[in-house]
Formats: C-alpha cells, sequence, structure tokens
C-alpha cells in the first residue's frame, strides 16, 4: 500500500515544541526592553514565526507574559532550594535567594512588574509565589533562630522589600542596574542581625498584602490567611 503524505505525529510535537521556545526566548527578549508596550507581532517577527504561531502556543499576549513569569518563578524556587541545600548557614542561603530574585528583576521585566503588583496573575502562578514564600518565610525564621537574621523582620514583609525593590527599577531607566543593588545592598544590611532601630508594628499579614499589590484578596488568597 502507497504511505500518504502525512507527516508522522513526533516530528510534528518537536517541530511545535522549538517553535515554542523560540516563541518564549523572543518574548522574553521583546518584555525586557518594551514592556507592556511590546505587540504579538513583534514577538513572533523575532521569533522568526508567524503570528499565528504565537496564537497557537499562547492564546493572549498574557497568556505568553504569564507563562515567561511562571518559568522564571521556578527558576527562583531551584535557586532558593539549591541555596539552602548547599550554604552552610541560613542567612548566607537567604542572602543568595534574595540577590538571586533582585538580579532577575532588573533582567526580567515581566517578572519586576509581576513582583511589584502590576501584572494580574492567574491561579497557577499564584500558587507558584505562595510556594516561593512560603520556603522564603521557612528560611527567615530559620536565620532568625541562627542569630544572623533580626528578630523583629516579619515574612510578609519579605514581598513589600521585593516590590519595592522592582518599583524602584521600574523607573531608574538607564541606571536600573545601579539603584537596584544599591538598594539590594542596603536592604540586606537592614535584615542583619541585630538591627539598629526597631521596627514598629508588624509585617503585612498575606491579605493586606493582597489588598495592597492587587487592590482585592481572592477567596483562595482568604482561605490561605484563615489557616495561617
Amino acid at each position: 500500500m502507497a504511505r500518504l503524505g502525512i507527516d508522522p505525529p513526533r516530528p510534528r510535537r518537536a517541530d511545535a515544541q522549538r517553535n515554542r521556545t523560540r516563541v518564549l526566548d523572543a518574548a522574553r527578549a521583546a518584555f525586557a526592553e518594551h514592556g507592556e508596550r511590546t505587540s504579538v507581532a513583534v514577538i513572533a517577527e523575532l521569533a522568526g514565526v508567524g503570528v499565528g504561531t504565537v496564537y497557537r502556543h499562547f492564546p493572549t499576549k498574557d497568556a505568553l507574559r504569564e507563562a515567561l513569569i511562571l518559568e522564571r518563578l521556578r527558576a527562583l524556587l531551584a535557586e532558593l532550594d539549591a541555596a539552602t541545600r548547599e550554604e552552610p548557614e541560613a542567612w548566607p542561603a537567604f542572602r543568595r535567594f534574595f540577590l538571586a530574585g533582585a538580579d532577575l528583576q532588573i533582567r526580567d521585566r515581566s517578572l519586576m512588574q509581576f513582583i511589584a503588583g502590576v501584572t494580574i496573575s492567574g491561579h497557577e502562578l499564584e500558587r507558584e509565589r505562595s510556594r516561593l514564600y512560603a520556603r522564603a518565610r521557612t528560611l527567615m525564621r530559620a536565620a532568625q533562630r541562627e542569630g544572623t537574621m533580626r528578630a523583629d523582620v516579619d515574612a510578609g514583609d519579605l514581598p513589600l522589600l521585593l516590590g519595592g525593590i522592582a518599583q524602584v527599577i521600574a523607573g531608574a531607566g538607564p541606571r536600573a542596574v545601579e539603584f537596584g543593588e544599591r538598594l539590594v545592598a542596603i536592604v540586606l544590611d537592614g535584615l542583619a542581625a541585630p538591627g539598629s532601630t526597631p521596627l514598629r508594628g508588624r509585617g503585612p499579614s498575606q491579605q493586606e498584602i493582597g489588598e495592597l499589590f492587587y487592590g482585592a484578596v481572592r477567596p483562595a488568597e482568604q482561605g490561605s490567611e484563615r489557616s495561617r
């Protein structure tokens, strides 16, 4: 029997994966340079594919941006896990994680906007961010038990610190790297024990962080807050 002129499924899947990777690489570069102004047409041109190919993988520009952020969040989570595993004490591990997070924000505008509360996120992004902050809180508490991180810092302070760095970077223009590195150094010195100026009050709760960054608290966040 003569063979039909139909491509076998495996090569198609491989081609689709290559195209998806090219689209993500192009989108990362475009968002880093242009932020929200980036268009799907520009991303497609950079990737060397048609606009239809982009939409087959990512139905909206927001879906594409969220895929990039999710990739970055998982990379940061992997760095946090590696730092916790490889560093001899909690403070060097936390410092390594914090520096990695700041560096990613400087290099990736989409992640910067997400951490600063500009980007509206989906369920999967919320879940990964919750995992990241939960493990970071565990590391912070370990550093506090060791006496290397000041005891009056709350876990809720971490999103504010990262979000504040992101906001500074957002308006810094060509000096973003310089300003970001200066601010990170100041923040880390302020977190180290013993801390010369006592902190007033308490850090924000998860509900307050949601209200501050997003203007509203999702039901899942409310449930998480009650369970703390």
